[in-house]
């Protein structure tokens, strides 16, 4: 199994150290890049906390399904919890399983990799998700 590295050049802030807002102008796309069906895959952002206080955040990774998978829109793959000190950035990996790019094929009663392209999007909620992107996995 291989990773795959994504990085995210956008920074997510944190007002006041304890919670987070998304500034518009920080809302950047990732570039596409390819993935063989059971990779892993790296994303990579950073936290920046512009408060006084230290904050903890949830950056949340969802993954959106080619329509021909018959998914819902997004599903959350992953999250990680970070904590920043007042006036830090903080750089964090979420890894995305294999698994991310699975769904589950009932007449076969496993995983099935549905190859085609993915969206990637990155936020504090499922509400708050500027940071987006897309990978293609083939198999």
């Amino acid at each position: 199994m291989k990773q795959s590295s994504f990085l995210c050049s956008a920074t997510i802030t944190c007002q006041d150290g304890l919670a987070a807002s998304w500034d518009p102008k920080l809302a950047e796309t990732f570039g596409a890049s390819e993935v063989r069906a059971g990779d892993s895959l790296l994303v990579s952002v950073n936290l920046a906390n512009t408060g006084s206080r230290t904050g903890a955040e949830v950056v949340q990774v969802y993954v959106a399904a080619p329509t021909e998978a018959g998914e819902p829109p997004r599903q959350l793959k992953a999250f990680t919890k970070v904590s920043v000190r007042p006036n830090q950035v903080q750089h964090l990996t979420v890894k995305l399983d294999p698994r991310a790019f699975s769904i589950w094929d009932k007449s076969k009663n496993r995983w099935t990799i549905v190859p085609g392209r993915y969206g990637l999007f990155v936020g504090t909620s499922s509400q708050d998700l500027l940071l987006h992107g897309s990978v293609l996995v083939h198999r």
